[in-house]
């Protein structure tokens, strides 16, 4: 499992712009938190397994009991380096990233929705300058035809 890999050939739909910025879906960054915070929570418990070596009173014994902890270990700091996360976040400060995600997207979802809104108010009231316009225009045309007619 090479995550680094996976999530670089992950192309991101720009769904909006925001101060001429692509934004992207907030489901991406999300993913990407949550296979960080997985990351985290097995190196975590293999960190746990490979401290506890120091306590043991035949290390090799250890070593060879634990090997897959050990291999584990390895290989999620190595995807986080690949990640680029030296310094492991605390369970808490990854919770609060996901939260601020949330809450992000629920700001945007609403700024989305008052602006779709805005743009159907704008479009009734276009229809209605064009309606409004062809009826005068059509009035104007039988004004101008009734004084060109004769009167029988």
């Amino acid at each position: 499992m090479d995550a680094a890999k996976i999530l670089k050939n992950i192309i991101l739909p720009a769904i909006y712009y925001r101060e001429g910025k692509s934004c992207y879906y907030d489901t991406y960054r999300k993913k990407l938190i949550e296979i960080i915070q997985r990351l985290c929570e097995v190196y975590r418990h293999c960190r746990n397994v490979v401290t506890g070596e120091k306590s043991a009173k035949n290390k090799k014994a250890y070593q060879d009991k634990h090997k897959a902890e050990y291999d584990l270990h390895d290989r999620t700091m190595q995807e986080l380096q690949n990640l680029g996360i030296t310094r492991i976040p605390s369970p808490e400060k990854i919770q609060k990233q996901l939260d601020a995600l949330e809450e992000e997207k629920a700001r945007v979802v609403k700024e989305l929705q008052a602006q779709q809104k805005q743009q159907k108010t704008l479009q009734t009231v276009q229809a209605n300058m064009r309606a409004l316009l062809n009826g005068k225009a059509l009035q104007r045309a039988m004004e101008h035809s009734d004084k060109n007619t004769p009167v029988l």
